[in-house]
């Protein structure tokens, strides 16, 4: 699909997204899915992590129906692996044939970054208001 709109297009048509996933970026280079039809079971839930146990006969697609969104990272066996945006809205991660324990995480893109430069800024107008002069006006916002 080229983007998220035009996957919620295709569904608003009518596609079966529950047998045909609609990938919203293109597959990275070295990745082949087939229509494998495996299992998954939440093996471990909670606010910012999931574990999934998926056994596939072949390489495939586990779907996540739940939202995508940048700071989402899955890993199996400690490696990182992709984390697509899917169906419009679903998370997407390509799973080895096999057993496997996919691993997904959220992770705040830019959260340290951002508490970093406020805090820089925040001493900066400390800074400034305790050296100004004795008796100076306060200038007008």
């Amino acid at each position: 699909m080229a983007d998220t709109q035009a996957a919620v297009t295709m569904m608003l048509a009518g596609h079966p997204f529950h047998d045909d996933v609609l990938l919203e970026k293109p597959v990275p280079a070295g990745l082949a899915f087939s229509p494998a039809q495996g299992t998954a079971t939440i093996a471990r839930f909670s606010l910012n992590s999931l574990d999934v146990a998926v056994e596939s006969p072949g390489p495939a697609l586990l779907v996540v129906a739940e939202a995508w969104y940048p700071g989402w990272h899955a890993t199996i066996a400690g490696r990182e692996v992709p984390c697509l945006p899917v169906n419009g809205w679903m998370r997407g991660v390509p799973v080895p044939a096999g057993r496997s324990l996919v691993q997904l995480t959220y992770r705040q893109n830019g959260f340290v970054t951002g508490c970093g430069i406020s805090l820089v800024a925040l001493l900066v107008l400390v800074w400034a208001w305790r050296s100004r002069p004795a008796g100076a006006p306060v200038p007008a916002a």
